[in-house]
Protein backbone atom coordinates (compact mmCIF):
# COMPACT_ATOMS: atom_id res chain seq x y z
CA UNK A 1 0.00 0.00 0.00
CA UNK A 2 1.29 3.45 -0.89
CA UNK A 3 1.96 5.95 1.84
CA UNK A 4 -1.18 7.79 2.92
CA UNK A 5 -0.13 11.19 1.56
CA UNK A 6 0.11 9.68 -1.94
CA UNK A 7 -3.43 8.33 -1.85
CA UNK A 8 -6.58 10.17 -2.89
CA UNK A 9 -9.20 10.47 -0.21
CA UNK A 10 -10.57 12.59 2.60
CA UNK A 11 -8.74 15.76 3.64
CA UNK A 12 -11.27 17.12 6.16
CA UNK A 13 -14.80 16.55 7.45
CA UNK A 14 -17.61 18.58 8.98
CA UNK A 15 -20.83 17.33 10.59
CA UNK A 16 -24.20 18.97 11.00
CA UNK A 17 -26.85 17.59 13.35
CA UNK A 18 -30.31 19.08 13.94
CA UNK A 19 -30.73 20.40 17.45
CA UNK A 20 -33.97 18.67 18.44
CA UNK A 21 -33.48 15.52 20.50
CA UNK A 22 -35.80 13.16 22.32
CA UNK A 23 -34.98 10.22 24.58
CA UNK A 24 -35.92 6.81 23.24
CA UNK A 25 -37.46 5.87 26.58
CA UNK A 26 -39.88 8.80 26.26
CA UNK A 27 -41.05 7.56 22.88
CA UNK A 28 -41.25 3.99 24.17
CA UNK A 29 -43.34 5.01 27.20
CA UNK A 30 -45.81 6.82 24.96
CA UNK A 31 -46.18 3.83 22.67
CA UNK A 32 -46.69 1.48 25.63
CA UNK A 33 -49.57 3.62 26.89
CA UNK A 34 -51.21 3.57 23.47
CA UNK A 35 -50.77 -0.16 22.86
CA UNK A 36 -49.77 -2.17 25.95
CA UNK A 37 -49.68 -5.43 23.95
CA UNK A 38 -47.06 -3.97 21.64
CA UNK A 39 -45.02 -2.60 24.56
CA UNK A 40 -43.04 -5.76 25.20
CA UNK A 41 -41.91 -6.00 21.58
CA UNK A 42 -40.80 -2.37 21.61
CA UNK A 43 -38.98 -2.85 24.93
CA UNK A 44 -37.00 -5.75 23.46
CA UNK A 45 -36.11 -3.60 20.46
CA UNK A 46 -34.85 -0.83 22.72
CA UNK A 47 -32.75 -3.28 24.74
CA UNK A 48 -31.25 -4.85 21.62
CA UNK A 49 -30.46 -1.69 19.69
CA UNK A 50 -28.93 0.17 22.63
CA UNK A 51 -30.61 3.37 21.42
CA UNK A 52 -30.75 6.14 24.04
CA UNK A 53 -32.01 9.15 22.08
CA UNK A 54 -32.56 10.37 18.55
CA UNK A 55 -32.22 13.64 16.64
CA UNK A 56 -34.89 15.01 14.32
CA UNK A 57 -35.22 18.02 12.07
CA UNK A 58 -36.95 21.32 12.65
CA UNK A 59 -39.90 22.15 10.41
CA UNK A 60 -37.83 24.35 8.08
CA UNK A 61 -35.05 21.76 7.62
CA UNK A 62 -34.67 19.02 5.05
CA UNK A 63 -31.86 17.02 3.45
CA UNK A 64 -30.78 19.99 1.30
CA UNK A 65 -30.53 22.50 4.16
CA UNK A 66 -28.59 20.05 6.33
CA UNK A 67 -26.19 19.34 3.46
CA UNK A 68 -25.64 23.06 2.94
CA UNK A 69 -25.01 23.60 6.67
CA UNK A 70 -22.40 20.81 6.71
CA UNK A 71 -20.77 22.17 3.56
CA UNK A 72 -20.60 25.68 5.01
CA UNK A 73 -18.93 24.34 8.17
CA UNK A 74 -16.40 22.46 6.06
CA UNK A 75 -15.58 25.55 4.00
CA UNK A 76 -15.08 27.58 7.17
CA UNK A 77 -12.50 25.00 8.24
CA UNK A 78 -10.96 24.87 4.76
CA UNK A 79 -11.64 28.21 3.00
CA UNK A 80 -9.02 27.43 0.36
CA UNK A 81 -11.09 24.42 -0.73
CA UNK A 82 -13.10 26.67 -3.07
CA UNK A 83 -10.00 27.02 -5.23
CA UNK A 84 -10.04 24.20 -7.73
CA UNK A 85 -13.36 22.76 -6.55
CA UNK A 86 -14.37 20.47 -9.39
CA UNK A 87 -16.97 18.09 -7.96
CA UNK A 88 -19.91 18.67 -5.62
CA UNK A 89 -21.65 15.35 -4.98
CA UNK A 90 -24.33 14.20 -2.57
CA UNK A 91 -25.23 10.74 -1.36
CA UNK A 92 -28.76 10.45 -0.02
CA UNK A 93 -31.87 8.33 0.11
CA UNK A 94 -33.87 11.38 1.20
CA UNK A 95 -34.13 12.90 -2.25
CA UNK A 96 -36.30 15.96 -2.87
CA UNK A 97 -36.88 15.73 -6.61
CA UNK A 98 -36.92 12.94 -9.19
CA UNK A 99 -34.52 14.92 -11.41
CA UNK A 100 -32.66 17.62 -9.52
CA UNK A 101 -29.85 16.52 -7.18
CA UNK A 102 -29.62 17.88 -3.65
CA UNK A 103 -26.09 18.97 -4.60
CA UNK A 104 -27.47 21.59 -7.01
CA UNK A 105 -29.53 23.23 -4.26
CA UNK A 106 -26.46 23.15 -2.00
CA UNK A 107 -24.50 25.00 -4.67
CA UNK A 108 -27.19 27.66 -4.82
CA UNK A 109 -27.44 28.08 -1.05
CA UNK A 110 -23.68 28.43 -0.67
CA UNK A 111 -23.63 31.07 -3.38
CA UNK A 112 -26.42 32.97 -1.61
CA UNK A 113 -24.21 32.93 1.47
CA UNK A 114 -21.51 34.76 -0.47
CA UNK A 115 -19.26 31.79 -1.21
CA UNK A 116 -17.87 31.98 -4.73
CA UNK A 117 -18.08 28.46 -6.05
CA UNK A 118 -16.40 28.02 -9.43
CA UNK A 119 -18.71 27.78 -12.42
CA UNK A 120 -16.64 24.87 -13.73
CA UNK A 121 -17.97 22.26 -11.29
CA UNK A 122 -20.30 19.34 -11.73
CA UNK A 123 -23.09 18.55 -9.27
CA UNK A 124 -24.38 15.01 -8.87
CA UNK A 125 -26.26 12.67 -6.56
CA UNK A 126 -26.01 8.95 -5.86
CA UNK A 127 -28.78 6.85 -4.35
CA UNK A 128 -28.33 3.39 -2.93
CA UNK A 129 -29.89 3.45 0.52
CA UNK A 130 -27.12 4.11 3.07
CA UNK A 131 -24.28 3.39 0.60
CA UNK A 132 -24.92 6.35 -1.70
CA UNK A 133 -22.38 8.57 0.03
CA UNK A 134 -19.66 5.94 -0.25
CA UNK A 135 -20.32 5.42 -3.96
CA UNK A 136 -20.04 9.20 -4.46
CA UNK A 137 -16.86 9.37 -2.38
CA UNK A 138 -15.11 6.57 -4.25
CA UNK A 139 -16.19 8.00 -7.58
CA UNK A 140 -14.95 11.52 -6.85
CA UNK A 141 -11.67 10.21 -5.38
CA UNK A 142 -11.11 8.06 -8.49
CA UNK A 143 -11.76 10.96 -10.87
CA UNK A 144 -9.35 13.18 -8.97
CA UNK A 145 -6.70 10.45 -8.98
CA UNK A 146 -7.07 9.97 -12.74
CA UNK A 147 -7.03 13.67 -13.58
CA UNK A 148 -3.34 14.00 -12.85
CA UNK A 149 -3.93 17.47 -11.41
CA UNK A 150 -3.07 18.14 -7.78
CA UNK A 151 -4.83 21.52 -7.83
CA UNK A 152 -8.36 20.08 -8.10
CA UNK A 153 -10.62 18.81 -5.34
CA UNK A 154 -14.15 17.72 -4.63
CA UNK A 155 -16.76 17.83 -1.90
CA UNK A 156 -18.97 14.86 -1.04
CA UNK A 157 -21.94 15.36 1.30
CA UNK A 158 -23.96 12.58 2.91
CA UNK A 159 -27.34 13.88 4.06
CA UNK A 160 -30.42 12.01 5.23
CA UNK A 161 -33.45 11.90 7.49
CA UNK A 162 -34.33 8.45 8.79
CA UNK A 163 -38.07 8.01 9.30
CA UNK A 164 -40.01 4.85 10.12
CA UNK A 165 -43.59 3.89 10.73
CA UNK A 166 -45.03 5.07 14.01
CA UNK A 167 -44.96 2.35 16.73
CA UNK A 168 -42.65 0.12 14.68
CA UNK A 169 -39.57 -1.34 16.33
CA UNK A 170 -37.45 0.84 14.02
CA UNK A 171 -39.00 4.11 15.23
CA UNK A 172 -36.57 4.41 18.14
CA UNK A 173 -33.57 4.30 15.73
CA UNK A 174 -34.58 7.30 13.61
CA UNK A 175 -32.08 10.10 13.16
CA UNK A 176 -30.98 12.95 10.94
CA UNK A 177 -27.83 14.77 9.94
CA UNK A 178 -25.25 15.52 7.27
CA UNK A 179 -21.52 14.91 6.84
CA UNK A 180 -19.46 16.93 4.36
CA UNK A 181 -16.06 15.67 3.23
CA UNK A 182 -13.29 17.44 1.35
CA UNK A 183 -11.79 15.03 -1.20
CA UNK A 184 -8.32 15.61 -2.66
CA UNK A 185 -5.90 13.65 -4.88
CA UNK A 186 -3.46 13.56 -1.96
CA UNK A 187 -5.49 13.10 1.21
CA UNK A 188 -4.55 14.96 4.37
CA UNK A 189 -6.86 13.03 6.72
CA UNK A 190 -7.45 9.48 5.44
CA UNK A 191 -6.13 8.14 2.15
CA UNK A 192 -8.25 5.52 0.39
CA UNK A 193 -6.87 2.47 -1.39
CA UNK A 194 -9.17 2.45 -4.42
CA UNK A 195 -7.70 -0.82 -5.69
CA UNK A 196 -8.88 -2.70 -2.59
CA UNK A 197 -12.67 -2.26 -2.81
CA UNK A 198 -14.48 -5.56 -2.22
CA UNK A 199 -18.11 -5.82 -3.29
CA UNK A 200 -21.24 -7.81 -2.52
CA UNK A 201 -24.67 -7.04 -4.00
CA UNK A 202 -28.00 -8.88 -4.03
CA UNK A 203 -31.57 -8.03 -4.98
CA UNK A 204 -33.38 -8.32 -1.64
CA UNK A 205 -36.25 -6.50 0.09
CA UNK A 206 -34.73 -6.06 3.55
CA UNK A 207 -35.37 -2.30 3.43
CA UNK A 208 -37.06 0.01 0.92
CA UNK A 209 -39.13 3.19 0.63
CA UNK A 210 -41.78 3.14 -2.12
CA UNK A 211 -42.52 6.22 -4.22
CA UNK A 212 -44.89 8.50 -2.36
CA UNK A 213 -43.97 7.20 1.09
CA UNK A 214 -42.05 9.36 3.57
CA UNK A 215 -41.29 6.37 5.81
CA UNK A 216 -39.09 3.38 5.08
CA UNK A 217 -40.15 -0.25 5.30
CA UNK A 218 -37.66 -2.49 7.10
CA UNK A 219 -37.71 -6.21 7.82
CA UNK A 220 -35.66 -6.21 11.01
CA UNK A 221 -34.30 -9.74 11.42
CA UNK A 222 -33.94 -10.30 7.68
CA UNK A 223 -32.06 -7.01 7.32
CA UNK A 224 -29.67 -8.01 10.11
CA UNK A 225 -28.91 -11.25 8.29
CA UNK A 226 -28.42 -9.43 4.97
CA UNK A 227 -26.01 -6.95 6.59
CA UNK A 228 -23.95 -9.72 8.19
CA UNK A 229 -23.77 -11.95 5.13
CA UNK A 230 -22.91 -9.03 2.84
CA UNK A 231 -20.16 -7.94 5.25
CA UNK A 232 -18.43 -11.30 5.07
CA UNK A 233 -18.86 -11.64 1.32
CA UNK A 234 -17.48 -8.18 0.55
CA UNK A 235 -14.66 -8.59 3.08
CA UNK A 236 -13.54 -11.84 1.46
CA UNK A 237 -13.66 -10.16 -1.97
CA UNK A 238 -11.56 -7.36 -0.48
CA UNK A 239 -9.01 -9.94 0.68
CA UNK A 240 -8.85 -11.48 -2.80
CA UNK A 241 -8.25 -8.08 -4.39
CA UNK A 242 -5.42 -7.39 -1.93
CA UNK A 243 -3.97 -10.89 -2.24
CA UNK A 244 -3.79 -11.13 1.55
CA UNK A 245 -5.16 -13.61 4.09
CA UNK A 246 -8.40 -12.44 5.72
CA UNK A 247 -6.98 -13.02 9.20
CA UNK A 248 -3.88 -10.96 8.40
CA UNK A 249 -6.04 -8.07 7.20
CA UNK A 250 -8.04 -8.02 10.42
CA UNK A 251 -4.96 -8.31 12.62
CA UNK A 252 -3.29 -5.49 10.69
CA UNK A 253 -6.25 -3.12 11.04
CA UNK A 254 -6.04 -0.39 13.67
CA UNK A 255 -9.42 1.31 13.14
CA UNK A 256 -12.68 -0.36 12.07
CA UNK A 257 -15.45 1.81 10.62
CA UNK A 258 -18.81 0.27 9.64
CA UNK A 259 -22.24 1.54 8.70
CA UNK A 260 -24.15 2.12 11.97
CA UNK A 261 -27.95 1.84 11.64
CA UNK A 262 -27.97 1.53 15.42
CA UNK A 263 -25.37 0.85 18.08
CA UNK A 264 -25.52 -2.95 18.38
CA UNK A 265 -25.73 -4.11 14.74
CA UNK A 266 -22.18 -3.30 13.54
CA UNK A 267 -20.72 -4.44 16.85
CA UNK A 268 -22.46 -7.82 16.73
CA UNK A 269 -21.65 -8.27 13.04
CA UNK A 270 -17.99 -7.35 13.41
CA UNK A 271 -17.54 -9.61 16.43
CA UNK A 272 -19.09 -12.42 14.36
CA UNK A 273 -16.76 -11.75 11.40
CA UNK A 274 -13.63 -11.47 13.56
CA UNK A 275 -14.53 -14.64 15.42
CA UNK A 276 -15.02 -16.62 12.20
CA UNK A 277 -11.88 -15.37 10.47
CA UNK A 278 -9.54 -15.53 13.47
CA UNK A 279 -10.99 -18.75 14.87
CA UNK A 280 -11.76 -17.25 18.28
CA UNK A 281 -14.84 -17.01 20.50
CA UNK A 282 -17.23 -14.10 20.78
CA UNK A 283 -15.65 -12.87 24.03
CA UNK A 284 -12.15 -12.87 22.52
CA UNK A 285 -13.46 -11.11 19.43
CA UNK A 286 -14.96 -8.43 21.65
CA UNK A 287 -11.62 -7.95 23.40
CA UNK A 288 -9.89 -7.72 20.00
CA UNK A 289 -12.18 -4.84 19.01
CA UNK A 290 -12.00 -3.06 22.37
CA UNK A 291 -8.21 -3.03 22.12
CA UNK A 292 -8.69 -1.09 18.88
CA UNK A 293 -11.21 1.32 20.42
CA UNK A 294 -14.15 0.22 18.30
CA UNK A 295 -16.67 1.61 20.80
CA UNK A 296 -15.52 5.15 19.92
CA UNK A 297 -17.08 4.88 16.47
CA UNK A 298 -20.49 3.44 17.38
CA UNK A 299 -21.38 5.06 20.71
CA UNK A 300 -22.46 8.41 19.15
CA UNK A 301 -25.18 6.65 17.13
CA UNK A 302 -26.80 5.55 20.38
CA UNK A 303 -27.43 9.24 21.15
CA UNK A 304 -28.13 10.52 17.64
CA UNK A 305 -29.78 7.74 15.68
CA UNK A 306 -29.32 6.59 12.09
CA UNK A 307 -27.88 9.09 9.62
CA UNK A 308 -28.31 6.62 6.75
CA UNK A 309 -25.63 7.61 4.17
CA UNK A 310 -23.74 9.67 6.76
CA UNK A 311 -23.68 7.13 9.58
CA UNK A 312 -20.38 5.48 8.63
CA UNK A 313 -18.68 8.85 8.22
CA UNK A 314 -19.94 10.16 11.53
CA UNK A 315 -18.46 6.95 12.96
CA UNK A 316 -15.18 7.70 11.17
CA UNK A 317 -14.91 11.16 12.73
CA UNK A 318 -15.39 9.82 16.26
CA UNK A 319 -13.13 6.83 15.58
CA UNK A 320 -10.31 9.12 14.45
CA UNK A 321 -10.63 11.31 17.52
CA UNK A 322 -10.57 8.24 19.75
CA UNK A 323 -7.52 6.87 17.93
CA UNK A 324 -5.79 10.24 18.30
CA UNK A 325 -6.33 10.17 22.07
CA UNK A 326 -4.87 6.66 22.30
CA UNK A 327 -2.05 6.98 19.76
CA UNK A 328 -0.92 10.59 19.98
CA UNK A 329 1.82 11.31 17.46
CA UNK A 330 1.66 7.70 16.25
CA UNK A 331 -1.76 8.25 14.63
CA UNK A 332 -0.45 8.78 11.06
CA UNK A 333 -0.07 5.50 9.21
CA UNK A 334 -2.80 3.69 11.16
CA UNK A 335 -4.82 1.38 8.94
CA UNK A 336 -8.57 1.82 8.60
CA UNK A 337 -11.02 -0.82 7.39
CA UNK A 338 -14.30 0.55 5.99
CA UNK A 339 -17.50 -1.48 5.50
CA UNK A 340 -20.33 0.51 3.90
CA UNK A 341 -23.75 -1.12 3.61
CA UNK A 342 -26.79 -0.06 1.64
CA UNK A 343 -29.97 -2.06 1.90
CA UNK A 344 -31.49 -3.58 -1.16
CA UNK A 345 -28.49 -4.41 -1.10
CA UNK A 346 -24.81 -3.66 -1.54
CA UNK A 347 -21.73 -3.78 0.69
CA UNK A 348 -18.32 -2.24 -0.03
CA UNK A 349 -15.25 -3.09 2.05
CA UNK A 350 -12.04 -1.15 1.46
CA UNK A 351 -9.06 0.07 3.37
CA UNK A 352 -7.56 3.42 4.11
CA UNK A 353 -4.62 4.89 5.96
CA UNK A 354 -4.46 7.86 8.30
CA UNK A 355 -2.49 10.61 6.57
CA UNK A 356 0.55 12.41 7.93
CA UNK A 357 -1.38 15.65 8.35
CA UNK A 358 -4.39 14.15 10.12
CA UNK A 359 -3.70 15.54 13.59
CA UNK A 360 -3.33 19.06 12.21
CA UNK A 361 -6.58 18.74 10.26
CA UNK A 362 -8.43 17.52 13.35
CA UNK A 363 -7.40 20.49 15.51
CA UNK A 364 -10.45 22.43 14.33
CA UNK A 365 -12.88 19.61 15.24
CA UNK A 366 -15.10 19.46 18.29
CA UNK A 367 -17.12 16.29 17.95
CA UNK A 368 -17.93 16.25 21.68
CA UNK A 369 -19.90 19.46 21.22
CA UNK A 370 -22.04 17.72 18.58
CA UNK A 371 -23.28 15.35 21.26
CA UNK A 372 -23.64 17.93 24.00
CA UNK A 373 -25.29 20.76 22.03
CA UNK A 374 -28.89 19.72 21.57
CA UNK A 375 -32.37 20.88 22.55
CA UNK A 376 -34.47 18.34 24.49
CA UNK A 377 -37.85 18.14 22.78
CA UNK A 378 -41.18 17.24 24.33
CA UNK A 379 -43.39 14.48 23.04
CA UNK A 380 -45.80 16.92 21.39
CA UNK A 381 -43.03 18.43 19.26
CA UNK A 382 -41.79 15.00 18.27
CA UNK A 383 -45.28 13.80 17.34
CA UNK A 384 -45.77 16.87 15.16
CA UNK A 385 -42.55 16.00 13.33
CA UNK A 386 -43.74 12.42 12.88
CA UNK A 387 -46.95 13.63 11.25
CA UNK A 388 -45.39 16.08 8.77
CA UNK A 389 -42.84 15.52 6.08
CA UNK A 390 -39.53 17.30 6.86
CA UNK A 391 -39.12 20.70 5.30
CA UNK A 392 -42.78 21.71 5.19
CA UNK A 393 -41.80 25.27 6.07
CA UNK A 394 -42.80 25.10 9.72
CA UNK A 395 -41.22 27.29 12.36
CA UNK A 396 -38.92 30.29 12.15
CA UNK A 397 -35.30 29.53 11.23
CA UNK A 398 -32.48 31.04 13.31
CA UNK A 399 -30.56 33.95 11.87
CA UNK A 400 -28.15 32.80 9.19
CA UNK A 401 -29.65 29.31 8.90
CA UNK A 402 -30.36 27.76 5.53
CA UNK A 403 -34.05 26.93 5.27
CA UNK A 404 -36.84 26.02 2.91
CA UNK A 405 -38.48 29.35 2.10
CA UNK A 406 -41.27 28.16 -0.20
CA UNK A 407 -42.60 25.40 -2.37
CA UNK A 408 -43.95 26.98 -5.54
CA UNK A 409 -47.25 26.05 -7.14
CA UNK A 410 -45.36 23.96 -9.69
CA UNK A 411 -43.66 22.00 -6.88
CA UNK A 412 -40.21 23.62 -7.09
CA UNK A 413 -38.43 24.13 -3.77
CA UNK A 414 -36.87 27.51 -3.00
CA UNK A 415 -34.28 28.03 -0.28
CA UNK A 416 -33.08 31.10 1.62
CA UNK A 417 -30.94 32.19 4.57
CA UNK A 418 -32.69 33.18 7.81
CA UNK A 419 -32.57 36.85 8.74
Amino acid sequence: MNTANQLPGISDMALYLPASSIESTTVLAARRQEDPENGERLTRALDYTGQRSIRFTAGYEDSATMAAEAARRLLRQQPEALDGLRFLATGTETGLDHSKPVAAWVQGMLQKDGLRLPGSIVTSQTQHACAGGTISLLGVAAQLALSGRNDERGMVICTDIARYKRSSTAEITQGAGAVAMLVEPEARLVGLDLTSVGHASHDVDDFFRPFGSDVAVVKGRFSIRCYREALEEAFLDHAVRLGEKPAAILQGTDIFVLHVPYYSLPLDSLEWLVGRQLGIGRQEAGSFLRERGYQDSILPAAHIGNLYSGSMYMALAFALEGAARRSGDDLPGKRVLFASYGSGNTMMVFRGQVAAGAREVMRSWNTRALLEEHTPADLETYERWMQHYPGEKEGRPPQGAFHLAAVREDGYREYAIGV
